[in-house]
C-alpha cells in the first residue's frame, strides 16, 4: 500500500491556498463561529436554536428540510449545553436523532458540525471526505472495523461507546501519526487540510478557480493527500 507523507511545506501551502480558492466557505466558517460562541451559544431558545441550524443548513448543504423539528428537538435535550461544553460525544447522536412526524432520520453530520462549532476542541466534524481519507488509512490508523454506519449508529440507543465516540479515536490517531506536520494539532486545523484537498479534487480541471489562480489550485490538486488517494484508488 502506497504510504501517506504528510510535510509541514505541503499543509502550510494548502491552508494558504484554501484562503484563495475556498474563500465562500472561510466566510461561512468565520460567521457561523461567530453566531455559534458570541451572539447565541446556549440552546435553550428555540430561535436562537433555529436560527444557528438554518444558517448551518444551507451553509454546509445538509440537505435538512424540516429544520424547525431539529431546533425544536435540541432545544428539547436534557443538559444539552452542558454536555457539549464538557465534549460528551453521545451528544453528537442525541442531537442527530430526530423525529420528522412519526419517522427519525439520523442527520449525523449535520450534528457533528452543530456540536463542533460550539465547541471545535472537542468535536471534530465528520463529512465523506474525512470518512473516505480515513477509510483509505485504516491499516495505518488500526482502526479496525471502519463503516459509515458503524460511525453514524441511527440505531444509537444510549450507549456511551457510541459511533462517534470511534470516530473520535481514528482522528486521533491520525493526529498522533501526522500531526507534527500541522502547526496546530487539533482537529479544526486538521479538518482544513483535508476537506480543502479533497474538495479542490472533486473540481473539474476547467473550472474558473483553476483558471484564477491556477498556482494554488493544481499545487492542492497533487499534494500529499489527493496524492495518496489517487494511487490508492
Amino acid at each position: 500500500m502506497p504510504k501517506l507523507v504528510i510535510t509541514k511545506e505541503d499543509v502550510a501551502k494548502t491552508l494558504e491556498a484554501r484562503e484563495k480558492l475556498l474563500q465562500k466557505y472561510v466566510k461561512y466558517e468565520n460567521t457561523l463561529g461567530h453566531l455559534f460562541t458570541i451572539e447565541h451559544p446556549q440552546n435553550v431558545n428555540y430561535q436562537e436554536a433555529l436560527e444557528k441550524a438554518r444558517r448551518l443548513n444551507s451553509s454546509y448543504s445538509t440537505h435538512i428540510i424540516d429544520i424547525e423539528a431539529v431546533a425544536n428537538h435540541i432545544v428539547g435535550i436534557k443538559k444539552v449545553d452542558d454536555r457539549i461544553k464538557d465534549g460528551d460525544p453521545t451528544v453528537v447522536h442525541e442531537i442527530a436523532q430526530v423525529f420528522h412526524g412519526d419517522k427519525k432520520i439520523n442527520h449525523f453530520s449535520f450534528a457533528t458540525k452543530y456540536c463542533s462549532f460550539h465547541n471545535p476542541a472537542s468535536f471534530p466534524i465528520y463529512d465523506k471526505y474525512l470518512y473516505q481519507v480515513f477509510s483509505q488509512l485504516r491499516s495505518v490508523l488500526d482502526c479496525g472495523p471502519y463503516r459509515e454506519e458503524t460511525i453514524k449508529q441511527k440505531d444509537w440507543n444510549g450507549e456511551k461507546d457510541c459511533g462517534y465516540l470511534r470516530y473520535k479515536k481514528v482522528y486521533d490517531r491520525f493526529i498522533e501519526l501526522y500531526g507534527d506536520a500541522f502547526p496546530s494539532k487539533d482537529y479544526r486545523t486538521i479538518d482544513h487540510y483535508i476537506w480543502t484537498s479533497r474538495k479542490i479534487a472533486s473540481m473539474n480541471q476547467e473550472n474558473k478557480l483553476a483558471e484564477k489562480y491556477p498556482e494554488p489550485y493544481y499545487l492542492v490538486k497533487s499534494n500529499a493527500i489527493n496524492s495518496f488517494m489517487k494511487e490508492t484508488h
